[in-house]
């Protein structure tokens, strides 16, 4: 992913306040790690932003980019429960993840924290497993069949709501 598709295609306005803070080395970072995701399974989810979603061990308390099922009926927009799978914290000093449990690489009910550097050496040996845990996320993905949206789709549905 490049900085032009980044902030035209992918991000809301979150994403783009957070890149207006970020410096050079975290912007390539986070373009780097999402073109990453985007090879693997996890780019089957929906991807949006959250506002305060804490109690993540990498302790970051502020706004953060998820990959999971999103409650499109929850008036505020929140993930479906259990289905976030990866979250990355929004910090414009360093990006970190959270790689939660569903994604079976770790003990049940662990979330794991991992550097931007880190997380896609830890993925990259699991593709099937990951691809089986999407699967089933996605097969009881409520209405059916639709297809993952970005960030910015979300902003654009609300929007066009008001």
């Amino acid at each position: 992913m490049d900085e032009e598709y980044f902030l035209k295609h992918y991000a809301d306005d979150e994403l783009k306040t957070w890149w207006d803070a970020a410096s050079l080395a975290i912007r390539k970072q986070i373009l780097d790690l999402l073109t990453g995701l985007h090879a693997t399974p996890l780019s089957q989810l929906d991807q949006f932003t959250v506002l305060l979603h804490a109690n993540q061990p990498d302790g970051w308390r502020g706004s953060r980019l998820v990959f999971a099922i999103r409650n499109n009926v929850a008036a505020n927009g929140q993930a479906t429960g259990n289905t976030i799978c990866l979250s990355l914290a929004l910090n414009p000093h360093g990006i970190t993840a959270s790689v939660n449990y569903q994604l079976n690489l770790h003990q049940p009910g662990e979330i794991r924290a991992a550097t931007a550097n880190e997380l896609l050496r830890l993925l990259q040996p699991h593709h099937q497993l990951l691809q089986v845990t999407v699967d089933g996320l996605v097969q009881r993905r409520v209405p059916p069949r639709r297809v993952a949206r970005m960030p910015c789709e979300y902003e654009n549905k609300a929007q066009a709501e008001r």
